[in-house]
């Protein structure tokens, strides 16, 4: 993992133009958040804990069942969604190839 150290952003995985960054809540706090950036689909690793999401870049992303456990839904510039752990694992897509970003909080395992 690289480490940026002027505002503790950490490049947790980056591959095919999709990339997922920590993005520096001190590590005594029990939430995590991270920064997932794509032009085109990335999948969202699980870690037991219920997600919050919040657009921050782009107009429209698609969250995507991996097991079918729900129907694909449009989360807009701007709106939050929870994704229950029950949901399972899951994907965000750009469904017209421009980039999108969310922020994720989720609890610390």
């Amino acid at each position: 993992m690289k480490k940026n150290l002027v505002n503790q952003v950490t490049t947790v995985y980056e591959q095919d133009g999709n990339l997922v960054e920590r993005t520096g809540l001190h590590e005594r706090e029990f939430i995590d958040t991270f920064r997932v950036s794509t032009k085109s689909r990335v999948s969202i690793q699980r870690n037991g804990s219920v997600h919050v999401l919040n657009l921050v870049d782009g107009k429209e992303a698609m969250l995507v069942s991996e097991n079918g456990s729900f129907e694909p839904f449009a989360l807009h510039y701007a709106e939050t969604c929870i994704v229950p752990e029950a949901a399972g694992p899951y994907a965000l897509v750009s469904p017209d190839g421009e980039p999108v970003k969310i922020i994720l909080a989720c609890v610390r395992p």
